[in-house]
């Protein structure tokens, strides 16, 4: 009775604890992540400059400009169908038909993918997107000015400035509303849910199967005990 008594705690206790705490699983960190995954499809803009930086096209022939490294590992996954070439414009339709599903992921700048994921909150209230914690390829942006033109030095030190300074991506926060909501979503959250049988049938069983346990077991030694007086 003592080991039912401790497995029931037991099983209780660990009842509890994953009634309270819900792990939200992130498994796509980095680049390799997803490559390690057969099962996964990227999502990348089509035509843009990450995508040139390891694909040159060139009339109706295209060849890898990327020779080796992580870069050239998914340059090869085109040719097994794992990349999807979808327009920016397309980026919100795709994260809610294929992302949503988890057998899709979206590569592409950090600042839009806030604004993606800001906007699904503000649309449906919940965080269902996470970005990786690993960052590559830089955030390119720039002004166009006319050749020689004085302004073009005066305007490139002001976009300097205003990067490195952090207000570039304070304005987007101000201009986004629940820009920064999903930014660092939780692995683990912890859920009130009221105990039911549904929830506590294991618990029962235990109990019914110790108290089964003990009555043979005691049917057993009456048993061996008329044995041994006959």
């Amino acid at each position: 009775m003592i080991t039912m008594l401790v497995l029931t705690k037991s099983y209780a206790g660990n009842l509890m604890s994953n009634l309270a705490v819900r792990y939200i699983p992130q498994p796509y960190q980095s680049l390799r992540d997803v490559l390690d995954d057969p099962s996964v499809t990227m999502i990348w803009e089509a035509n843009n400059a990450y995508v040139q930086y390891y694909r040159n096209i060139s009339g109706l022939i295209f060849y890898q400009a990327v020779e080796s490294g992580v870069f050239r590992e998914i340059a090869d996954l085109e040719s097994e169908g794992r990349i999807k070439y979808v327009r920016s414009t397309e980026f919100p339709s795709s994260i809610d038909i294929f992302v949503r599903n988890g057998d899709h992921v979206l590569i592409a700048e950090d600042r839009y993918e806030r604004v993606l994921m800001a906007q699904d909150f503000s649309r449906t209230g919940r965080c269902d997107f996470y970005s990786s914690r690993s960052r590559f390829l830089p955030f390119m942006s720039s002004m166009v000015g006319a050749k020689d033109s004085p302004l073009v030095p005066v305007i490139s030190v002001g976009i300097k400035a205003v990067t490195q300074t952090g207000l570039y991506d304070q304005w987007t926060e101000n201009y986004m509303p629940n820009a920064t909501f999903c930014a660092h979503p939780p692995t683990k959250i912890t859920v009130n849910t009221s105990l039911t049988f549904h929830n506590l049938w294991g618990m029962f069983a235990v109990i019914l199967g110790g108290h089964v346990v003990s009555i043979l077991i005691l049917g057993l030694e009456l048993l061996n005990v008329r044995l041994f007086r006959l």
